[in-house]
């Protein structure tokens, strides 16, 4: 009786500090495009900027460009594994890191224009297709 009693109030005391965090992932968001699986680390380009929304609420990239006056919004695949934080204020990468709205993320990848959303697998409907970038993260 008492290791059920024991084993009952772990059980609650856990969902009670899980239920409280905000900063708790969730494992889908509609307006988060991520990599169906893993690829590794891509090289072919520089993928910067800071974390942002556009106004449909996808994910993305503020990157400049060189001209930090005009920053673009650029629709973002994640790696597979990044999960938005539970009150949406950033993401957490597949290696553990967290990166709130208007922070700088950095890594490799590539970038692509003209397509279609129908090309991108889990493309979300929020993010424009014009121009993305594929992020893939150092090692």
């Amino acid at each position: 009786m008492r290791a059920t009693s024991a084993s009952l109030a772990g059980a609650a005391l856990l969902l009670a500090l899980t239920g409280c965090s905000s900063a708790a992932p969730t494992p889908t968001h509609p307006d988060l495009w991520v990599a169906a699986e893993s690829s590794g680390f891509s090289g072919l380009a520089i993928v910067a900027g800071d974390l942002t929304r556009n106004a449909d609420g996808c994910f993305g990239l503020s990157i400049s460009f060189g001209q930090p006056e005009a920053p673009e919004f650029i629709a973002t695949q994640f790696p597979k594994g990044t999960e938005v934080l539970e009150d949406e204020a950033g993401v957490r990468l597949p290696n553990g890191a967290v990166v709130l709205l208007g922070e700088f993320i950095d890594g490799g990848g590539s970038y692509s224009s003209g397509d279609s959303p129908e090309g991108y697998e889990n493309f979300p409907a929020s993010c424009p297709a014009e121009d993305v970038a594929v992020l893939s993260l150092y090692e």
